[in-house]
């Protein structure tokens, strides 16, 4: 192997070659543009892939340390900023327990409105029997409508209406009871 000096130039590999013109130089150069701006490319979707995958690795990593963390993320990728949220993270056992206590308040309470409802629906129901028997008798009297009548009527209509209320209210009141007990 022959020492070469640092004064003297590199042999150029492409001695040989033969003529090549000038345009097929700046062709060639072109491509090479080309080819670097598609590299170039590659690259930055690689970057954005990569930055997409790890951006809760610093978040994981620091939950698996803990029970309770508080955590502000701020990841740059050249022009690329990210600002997270802060997070609470409370151990599932504490979860539980708080759900429990709801349900133990929330109970009571429904358990109460349920049976005032129920209350009202019975009293509700017992006016309008009675109504109905005033319109019964009102209708099998004579044809002549009295102010009173009228009157009556129209209470019973309110009456019917309100017990309908009433009605969907419990159901709304028990689909509420059943959702919370699957929560829990």
């Amino acid at each position: 192997m022959e020492k070469r000096s640092s004064l003297q130039a590199r042999p150029s590999a492409y001695l040989n070659i033969g003529n090549v013109s000038v345009a097929q130089d700046v062709t060639a150069a072109e491509s090479c543009v080309l080819a670097a701006g598609a590299c170039h490319e590659i690259l930055l979707d690689g970057l954005e892939s990569f930055e997409a995958e790890t951006q809760e690795l610093l978040r994981l990593s620091r939950v698996l340390q803990n029970n309770r963390v508080r955590i502000l993320i701020c990841v740059e990728w050249s022009e690329f900023r990210v600002d997270l949220q802060v997070f609470t993270l409370v151990p599932e056992k504490r979860v539980k327990a708080y759900a429990a206590q709801q349900y133990e308040d929330i109970e009571s309470q429904v358990t109460e409105l349920l049976g005032l409802a129920e209350k009202s629906i019975k009293l509700m129901e017992r006016k309008e029997k009675a109504l109905k028997m005033k319109v019964e008798s009102l209708q099998n009297k004579e044809p002549e409508v009295s102010i009173e009548a009228r009157n009556d009527a129209r209470k019973a209509k309110m009456l019917i209406k309100q017990r309908e209320l009433l009605e969907k209210e419990l159901i709304a009141l028990e689909k509420e009871c059943a959702a919370l007990e699957r929560c829990l």
